[in-house]
């Protein structure tokens, strides 16, 4: 089995959106020097109070989803999953979340050299290991309504995590906290941050912006 541990932590509360339209921006590329191209400004300011207290140095790719959402269907994918690490030179075998050839790698488990495993496990034998390099991507989300659910603690799997983030059928250790991402806020968490969409309530016009911020965590 493999551990991962999920962060999922509010970052800031009264997210300023601009005016809603139906909109998708899937993964564009910019710097918090540079901002973002000149047909994406309208999205600047959200950007940069997302960004203010965070050390971005490196590549952000940001992710918009505005739609009008009717009452009991879900705006995003389904199910409990991961986003993982977005990395625009790996191949997309599967075009997974629609990227045109470019993927998204699997999120990375935590690696037990230290004994930490075993110590909260003691059923899991041999040590696990990490079976790769390990990358750091942040990614910060928030919402303008609440239709989503963010988790924050250690979960378990019988297989590495693939590179569709699938986290269906995952065990929860009792650390595990649940919550609400409320709409207005901002929440940030790392590659493995486990989360799920959930049905509209009612017919709601919702605006989601994910940033995923290269070579930093929480």
């Amino acid at each position: 089995m493999y551990q991962y541990k999920s962060k999922a932590l509010k970052h800031m509360r009264y997210v300023r959106f601009p005016e809603y339209r139906p909109e998708k921006i899937y993964m564009q590329e910019f710097t918090k020097i540079q901002g973002l191209p000149e047909k994406y400004k309208h999205w600047q300011e959200t950007v940069d109070q997302l960004l203010y207290p965070v050390p971005a140095n490196g590549k952000v790719f940001l992710m918009v989803d505005c739609a009008t959402v009717k009452k009991g269907e879900y705006h995003r994918r389904k199910g409990l999953h991961v986003d993982g690490i977005w990395n625009p030179d790996v191949p997309n075998k599967n075009n997974f979340n629609g990227s045109h050839g470019r993927s998204w790698e699997s999120a990375h488990p935590v690696s037990s050299s230290t004994g930490e495993v075993l110590n909260i496990f003691s059923l899991i034998e041999p040590p696990i290991k990490a079976p790769r390099s390990y990358k750091k991507q942040a990614i910060i989300l928030a919402n303008s309504c609440t239709m989503s659910k963010g988790y924050h603690g250690t979960f378990l799997t019988d297989t590495i995590i693939g590179d569709d983030g699938d986290c269906k059928h995952v065990k929860f250790h009792p650390n595990m906290q649940e919550f609400y991402f409320e709409g207005g806020n901002a929440y940030i968490g790392n590659a493995n941050m486990l989360h799920e969409t959930l049905p509209a309530k009612h017919t709601v016009d919702r605006q989601l912006i994910r940033l995923s911020v290269d070579g930093w965590e929480p």
